[in-house]
């Protein structure tokens, strides 16, 4: 039975443009990737151009098989891989018939979310300085370096404190400076999580398919 065509609203563009994300940073044509999810290709070409919405059964198989959080997904909550804030249940408990979509589940068991949140490409493509980007990534680097060794001194009983402060202070001097338009920021947001985060995905999918094949 082909997908239900309707005109998806921003919430749900955002879910596929999340979809197309995860295949386009590990580097995968859309026929493997649909495969491995169990559509076909034409159906996979549907939800990345946003012409489908994402069924909650599918996003269920993207979870599982790519180790993607259902939370980032919907809502683009947490990071890609923050599976410990995962709690929407099997596709069969969901209580919703078997096409209820991502959405759908998620807005049952969270409440209804009324607009995307980071982890979505911009629709136009924007030209980003290679080298200030690099000094950014260069910054990431360093920075999970420098706050490692702050929590680390950090006694118990204060480490609620000090990651309370530390969001804080980072919340107060941002909104002290000009800000740039949200698409460069979601640019430059993309371009500094994902070439490093579709290493690692495809590095897991390796060891997993080679773990299968030994078996």
């Amino acid at each position: 039975m082909p997908e239900k065509r309707i005109k998806l609203n921003e919430r749900e563009c955002a879910i596929c443009s999340r979809v197309k994300l995860i295949r386009k940073s590990i580097k995968w044509a859309q026929e493997p990737f649909a495969n491995q999810l169990g559509i076909t290709r034409d159906q996979l070409a549907n939800i990345e151009s946003a012409r489908t919405p994402l069924r909650y059964e599918i996003a269920w198989k993207i979870r599982v098989i790519f180790g993607l959080s259902l939370a980032w997904l919907a809502d683009g909550e947490q990071l890609p891989d923050s599976l410990e804030c995962d709690d929407l249940p099997l596709p069969e408990l969901t209580g919703l018939t078997k096409s209820a979509l991502l959405s759908e589940v998620s807005d049952k068991i969270h409440g209804l979310k009324k607009l995307p949140a980071i982890g979505v490409s911009p629709s136009k493509k924007l030209h980003l300085n290679a080298d200030r980007l690099q000094h950014r990534i260069w910054c990431l680097t360093s920075f999970r370096s420098e706050i490692a060794a702050w929590i680390a001194r950090v006694p118990d009983a204060h480490i609620h404190q000090f990651s309370d402060k530390l969001i804080e202070f980072a919340n107060t001097y941002l909104t002290s400076i000009p800000a740039d338009d949200e698409a460069l920021i979601q640019a430059r947001h993309d371009a500094m999580l994902w070439p490093k985060f579709g290493q690692i995905l495809q590095r897991d999918l390796s060891a997993k398919q080679l773990m299968q094949n030994k078996a």
